[in-house]
Parts: C-alpha cells; sequence; structure tokens
C-alpha cells in the first residue's frame, strides 16, 4: 500500500460549505474521507480571509463560522495543516473531512490536500 495525496478544489458561495459531503444510505454514512493530515490554503487571489471550523463533538455543523468562532483563519495565499497527534496516531484515529467547514466570500477558492493510503 502507497500513501497518496489526494486534492479538492472548493469554490466558495458566501455560505458554510462542508469540504466534503459523504455518501449515506438510510441516513447512515456509507463512504467519507478519513485522513491523519490535510491542509488548507486560501486561493492566493482570494480578496478575503477564509474561516475554517470543525463541527462539535456531537457532529452538528456550525450554523455560521465567523473571525472569532473559526478555528483558523486563512489571509488570502495562507496555508494551514491540520493532523492528528501521536497518541491518536497510535489509536488509529483520522479526521473525517465531511466534519470541517469552510467560509469565504461568494467567488473565492479554498483548496484542500489530505493523504489516503491506497
Amino acid at each position: 500500500m502507497a500513501i497518496v495525496e489526494l486534492a479538492i478544489n472548493i469554490a466558495l458561495n458566501g455560505a458554510v460549505q462542508p469540504i466534503s459531503t459523504p455518501s449515506m444510505v438510510n441516513g447512515q454514512i456509507v463512504a467519507d474521507i478519513y485522513t491523519p493530515r490535510f491542509s488548507i490554503q486560501s486561493d492566493p487571489s482570494n480578496a478575503n480571509a477564509l474561516f475554517i471550523q470543525s463541527s462539535d463533538l456531537s457532529g452538528t455543523p456550525p450554523a455560521d463560522i465567523t473571525n472569532t468562532s473559526a478555528n483558523y483563519v486563512l489571509t488570502p495565499g495562507q496555508i494551514v495543516v491540520i493532523q492528528v497527534d501521536d497518541l491518536q496516531s497510535q489509536n488509529g484515529e483520522k479526521f473525517a473531512l465531511s466534519r470541517w467547514y469552510v467560509k469565504g466570500t461568494n467567488g473565492q477558492k479554498a483548496h484542500v490536500s489530505y493523504q489516503k493510503r491506497i
């Protein structure tokens, strides 16, 4: 098995948007993107900041993401790398990308890259 780097490009619409949308069957998640490490970059051509926030512990998405509620605020061109810590890694924990959200001005772009074992 090899670890590959994959990418998602998100066209922002001014609302809170999930990084990915899982496949559902009868209300149950059957396919999601799980990764121990991912990065989010605000496109260098963006005019405004990009806000990033995870869902709460119950999995509820944020109703809104603001400068004060965001886990991360990225200026145009800025990138953040989010990864599990050593203990989480030893336990095999991973992030579900559908539980991370971005918000930016309509027309802006966010670039997400993540690792997957294939």
